[in-house]
């Protein structure tokens, strides 16, 4: 329906405004892990840093996307 259509075109909208507004390092921590499928280890090969940073980058920047998309949906 296009009310549905609408709505999923504001749902990307907003996801890509919260992505962007994460730092480089979460959001392709982020995009590493969810779009491309990478395990930790690949994760914290490509982004230079060690499991244990790849782990943080992953958990801050998946609570930031989180609470920015909450705010955009009103929760």
């Amino acid at each position: 329906s296009p009310e549905l259509s609408s709505d999923r075109r504001e749902a990307q909208r907003a996801t890509a405004e919260a992505l962007k507004a994460l730092s480089e390092r979460h959001r392709k921590a982020i995009l590493l892990r969810h779009l491309e499928g990478y395990e930790v280890p690949e994760i914290a090969y490509v982004l230079n840093g060690t499991e244990e940073q790849a782990e943080q980058w992953l958990l801050e920047g998946e609570t930031k996307l989180q609470d920015r998309l909450g705010e955009w949906r009103g929760i």
